[in-house]
This record gives C-alpha cells, structure tokens and sequence, in this order.
C-alpha cells in the first residue's frame, strides 16, 4: 500500500510538494494518482434539508478513506491532495458542522492508520495572508491563527500512524521537500 495524504492550510504549497512526490514517484518507475478532496458545498435550503452538507461530506471522506485502505498495488501511490483533516478544521470554522467524524472514520480503516503517510503543512497567518488569492475561506488574521490551531490540533487527534507536521514558516521550497523525500524513502 502506498497511500500519502497532504493536508494544510490554503496557500502552503501543497500542490508544489505534490508534484515533487509524483517525480519522486515516477523517477523511480512507479505510477502515482493524485485525487483532490475537499468539503461539498450543499445549499442548507431549497430541496435540501438542513444537515445534508455535513452527510455528503462524511460520505465522501468516508470513500476515501475505504479506497486508501483499499490500496494494495505496490507499485501504484495514490496521493491525496488535502483529504480528511481540513474537513475538521474549516467545517466548524466555516460551514457550521463537527468535522471531528473524520477521526472515527479513520479507526474504520486499519491498513490507512498503520501504511498511510501523512502530511500536515501550515505557515503563519501574515505569510499566508501576503500569498492569499481570494480563493481561501477568510482573509483575517485572526482567522487564519485558528485555522493554524485547529490544523494543529487535527494533526495531534489523527491516528495514522505515519505521520508529519511541517512548519514551513522558516523553510524553503527544498527545505520541506527534503523533510518529505526523508519519509517517502519508506513508503
């Protein structure tokens, strides 16, 4: 099972480190499937009942989490671009849910908590804000320290066992690329 999941906050260069795992991949002849998460907008309102975006989101994660459990082709690497811990920092943040049901959801996965590799980036809230591009839930200061906290936190609570917190606020591009590279030289 190769299964690497990169989570973080908006703006910390997530996509570039997973281009860099997908050559890292690829160099050494192994395929590598990158599926991008994130939580389902559902009108609260309409023909949609109250809570029906807080059920399609747990469906959602839910598969993916069954389908990285499911993993066993060795020579392919599924990686998953932000995936199940951003669902329980920005649902209570920004869509008025507990997002604390992904942790559940990964004890219902064994191979996910024992093979996966996990990876958590943050910065602070004045670099992320200097690299904003209105795309990001809130443009806050204040904000973006709770995301910070709660990306924490959801680190601290996920039971993979394979797992890394990378600050990048003093990093560079290479920098936490070598932190990432150290750990995939397991997987």
């Amino acid at each position: 099972m190769s299964v690497v999941i990169m989570c973080g906050l908006d703006r910390c260069g997530k996509s570039t480190q997973i281009e860099k795992i997908k050559n890292y991949f690829k160099e050494k002849g192994r395929d590598s499937t990158v599926i991008h998460y994130s939580g389902i907008d559902v009108p609260e309102s309409g023909p949609f009942k109250q809570g029906a975006q807080f059920v399609a989101s747990r469906a959602r994660y839910d598969d993916m989490l069954h389908l990285a459990d499911e993993m066993t082709d060795a020579e392919q690497v599924l990686i998953f671009d932000r995936a199940h811990l951003g669902e329980m920092v920005y649902s209570p943040l920004y869509r008025k849910y507990n997002g604390e049901y992904v942790f559940e959801l990964e004890q219902k996965y064994p191979n996910l908590l024992e093979k996966a590799l996990l990876f958590v980036v943050i910065d602070t809230p004045e670099h992320l804000l200097a690299r904003e591009d209105g795309m990001s839930f809130s443009n806050k200061i204040e904000d973006k320290q709770k995301e910070i906290e709660c990306f924490k936190k959801a680190f601290g609570m996920s039971n993979i066992k394979n797992k890394e917190l990378i600050d990048i606020s003093d990093k560079s591009i290479e920098d936490v690329w070598n932190i990432i590279k150290q750990k995939l030289e397991n997987v």
